[in-house]
């Protein structure tokens, strides 16, 4: 009988290594913050479309399928990195992120597929809006949210060229004692 113990998994976009740089670099600028803030290592920065949870090990197939019809119809597109900014809101932020923008409309197809996709699957349907980002750092406890803010509106931010996207992936997340450990269980490739 095979191994049906859950894993725990996400749908993301991963970035070549002068993204990760600059998101190091960013997270560098920031850690000047007063609080307690957990930041996000290089190798751990992604753009999550859909966090799946603890899935079991048989559902993983059905999963990778549907990552597939997802990708059908969308060509690579390029991403841009552009501001900072925190979640949920500036009064009292939980995440720090920096923003990405795409010009074509691939990224917000891709993730409406996605969400139509795994919805098939019984995995409930995001009910807030897509805002594309890189989380930088994760907020335990802010005395001061003000200082926060105007430290990011501080912050030089890399000047980065338009990133290309060829590639949707299904991701493991295994929860260890120094933070999450990432790795790629598939890879969709996105062809038009």
């Amino acid at each position: 009988m095979a191994d049906d113990s859950p894993i725990r998994c996400f749908i993301a976009l991963n970035f070549p290594p002068e993204v990760l740089a600059a998101a190091q670099e960013l997270v560098r600028q920031l850690s000047c913050a007063k609080g307690r803030i957990t930041w996000v290592k290089p190798e751990g920065v992604h753009l999550t479309f859909k966090f799946l949870g603890n899935i079991p090990a048989s559902q993983l197939e059905e999963v990778k399928r549907k990552l597939s019809a997802s990708a059908v119809g969308i060509s690579p597109f390029t991403l841009q990195f552009t501001n900072l900014g925190v979640f949920p809101n500036q009064r009292q932020p939980r995440i720090i992120w920096w923003g990405t923008k795409c010009d074509s409309p691939g990224l917000a197809q891709l993730y409406q597929n996605i969400e139509k996709s795994l919805a098939q699957c019984g995995f409930p349907v995001e009910t807030r809006t897509f805002s594309p980002h890189l989380t930088l750092g994760r907020i335990r406890e802010l005395h001061q949210p003000k200082n926060l803010i105007e430290l990011l509106s501080t912050i030089s931010i890399p000047q980065l060229p338009p990133i290309p996207v060829r590639q949707v992936d299904l991701m493991q997340s295994t929860l260890g004692r120094d933070g999450a450990v990432y790795s790629r269980m598939a890879g969709v490739e996105l062809a038009g």
